[in-house]
């Protein structure tokens, strides 16, 4: 799913204590591995995920 200038690779829902999933094409693009950090930026009023530059894999 294409919005804009950005590609929805997948939506995820929020479960029980507000945890979600990495979707697995995500995890396949950033190269993480279970044990990685992940960044969680806001910029203009939305979400941004990005692999730690210093995670474990």
């Amino acid at each position: 799913m294409s919005v804009g200038r950005r590609v929805v690779l997948k939506v995820t829902k929020l479960g029980r204590y507000f945890r979600t999933t990495v979707p697995g094409e995500v995890r396949k693009l950033l190269n993480l591995r279970e044990g990685d950090e992940i960044i969680w930026i806001l910029e203009n009023n939305k979400i941004v995920v990005e692999k730690a530059e210093g995670g474990e894999g």
